[in-house]
C-alpha cells in the first residue's frame, strides 16, 4: 500500500468497523496498516479483536506476537509466539520470531535451539 493511501484506508475500515465492529477484514486491515506503519500499539488492539473471531489465524497471531516485542513487550511476545508453534508445530515463521524475541532478551542459546530445532 502507498503510504499515501493510509489515511484514507484507515478511515473506510472504520468507517466499516462502525457498521459492523466485529467485521473480521476490517479488523484485520486496519492491524496490518498500523503494523506496515510500524505503530505497534496503535496495531495490538486490532489484532487481538481480530484473533477474537479467527483464533486459529497462525499469522495474525505471530504478528501480534511481532507488535508486542515491538512494542516493548518481549515476554508476552515469547508466549505469543510458543502458542503458535504449540498450535502449529511447522509454521516456521513462529520459530524465527521466537529465535529472534529470545535473542532480544540475552537468551542466545535457547534463540539458537529454536533455530536449529525449526
Amino acid at each position: 500500500l502507498d503510504p499515501s493511501y493510509a489515511p484514507d484506508a484507515i478511515a473506510a475500515f472504520n468507517h466499516v468497523l462502525e457498521l459492523d465492529p466485529k467485521h473480521a477484514d476490517a479488523l484485520r486491515g486496519l492491524a496490518n496498516l498500523h503494523y506496515d506503519r510500524e505503530e505497534h500499539a496503535q496495531a495490538v488492539p486490532f489484532f487481538e479483536r481480530y484473533l477474537a473471531l479467527r483464533p486459529d489465524d497462525a499469522s495474525a497471531r505471530t504478528d501480534l506476537g511481532t507488535m508486542y516485542l515491538y512494542a516493548g513487550d518481549a515476554p508476552r511476545a515469547i508466549k505469543t509466539y510458543e502458542e503458535v508453534i504449540r498450535r502449529n508445530p511447522s509454521f516456521l515463521q513462529a520459530h524465527y520470531n521466537l529465535a529472534v524475541a529470545l535473542h532480544r532478551e540475552g537468551r542466545q542459546e535457547a534463540a539458537l535451539a529454536e533455530l536449529l530445532s525449526s
